[in-house]
């Protein structure tokens, strides 16, 4: 899968990447935040960031991007 027609991977920092995997595990933004430590806005910041960068602003479609582009990893839990 591609971005933009390039086989270019999203650089995503690790709060970034923390983001997406706490969301790929079914947690809202808030519980996020809260997992991270940080305030709703600067977590949302984070996340917002992410899906810019990967070209979508569906958690979810960033999420699948995120696990395609091998960024973040399945839940073991699920597996």
């Amino acid at each position: 899968m591609r971005l933009d027609g390039g086989s270019t991977t999203p650089k995503l920092t690790t709060l970034e990447r923390h983001c997406l995997r706490l969301l790929g595990e079914g947690r809202t933004k808030s519980e996020v935040a809260q997992s991270l430590g940080l305030d709703w806005e600067a977590a949302a910041k984070h996340m917002q960031a992410a899906f810019n960068k990967l070209g979508t602003q569906n958690p979810h479609h960033a999420v699948a991007l995120a696990l395609n582009f091998g960024l973040i990893e399945p839940d073991e839990s699920d597996q």
